[in-house]
């Protein structure tokens, strides 16, 4: 049972919530959960369709992104209009989510966690979202080794947000964990010295991670950092996703996002059947 008040604030979950006046809703067969959180996507881009897939599988996001090392580009359009926006959102709240971390959003339905203005109520610093946290963006920079991705996010960037998620590591090569290792250590950034890129915090939540290694996570654990795991984008991209048990035994916390419709999950039901299907078989 699940009582409420007049404010729609919830009262009781429990068996013995009643009190004689209440209304009763019987669905033998329905579900009641909580409201689910949509940890990762990307919501600006919700006017396209899931991108057919041409069986070629990437390295590294620039690859898929660019058409870098010989690879053919995927060519998904962001700038969804203000109404397609909302149907995404729509699609979100049908499947079970009442929250998103999305890069985006519009007044009402979900609640827009990483968008001051659209938080819905929720009294919450919003989330700080960042895409591209070594600012490697324009120039679609790989590296193996050294960290002169440019002046991306430092400490000192982050040393206030209650909650930052950054995409780092998306990718299978060592050019991915590269990222991680220059975003979790002591290096400087060459443009602005003095500054420390590391960027593994406690209010860090990684997006992605799929090439990070058992001492990443432990590294993770250590730091309180969490993970944000999104398997249905990053098996049709890579052929692979994140190794979430090993995460999980060295005890970091994982989260699901669906990541966009191009590649992700067209709702959190979705990501998380596909979840469970890949821990299954």
């Amino acid at each position: 049972q699940v009582a409420f008040d007049a404010t729609g604030t919830i009262t009781c979950v429990g068996c013995k919530c009643a009190t004689g006046a209440e209304t009763t809703i019987t669905c033998p067969q329905g579900v009641v959960s909580p409201g689910l959180i949509n940890a990762h996507d990307h919501i600006t881009y919700a006017q396209n369709s899931p991108a057919a897939d041409s069986g070629e599988r990437y390295e590294h996001r620039h690859d898929w992104r660019t058409g870098l090392r010989g690879h053919n580009a995927i060519d998904v359009p962001g700038g969804a209009s203000n109404d397609a926006i909302s149907f995404g959102e729509l699609r979100f709240l049908f499947g079970g989510a009442t929250s998103i971390n999305g890069s985006g959003g519009r007044p009402g339905l979900t609640r827009n966690l990483d968008r001051d203005t659209l938080l819905e109520g929720l009294a919450q610093t919003p989330i700080y979202y960042q895409t591209f946290p070594l600012a490697d963006s324009g120039q679609s920079t790989q590296r193996r080794s050294t960290c002169n991705y440019g002046a991306g996010d430092t400490s000192q960037d982050i040393a206030t947000e209650e909650a930052y998620t950054p995409h780092i590591s998306e990718g299978i090569d060592q050019a991915s964990r590269n990222e991680f290792l220059c975003a979790s250590s002591e290096t400087y950034d060459t443009a602005t010295p003095g500054l420390s890129t590391d960027l593994i915090a406690p209010q860090t939540a990684v997006i992605h991670g799929t090439a990070l290694l058992a001492p990443d996570f432990a590294l993770m654990t250590k730091r309180n950092a969490a993970l944000i795991w999104s398997a249905r984008t990053n098996i049709v991209l890579y052929g692979d996703t994140a190794q979430i048990p090993v995460a999980k035994r060295l005890g970091v916390e994982v989260a699901l996002g669906t990541d966009w419709i191009a590649s992700g999950s067209t709702n959190m039901l979705r990501e998380l059947q596909c979840a469970s299907a890949l821990n299954r078989d």
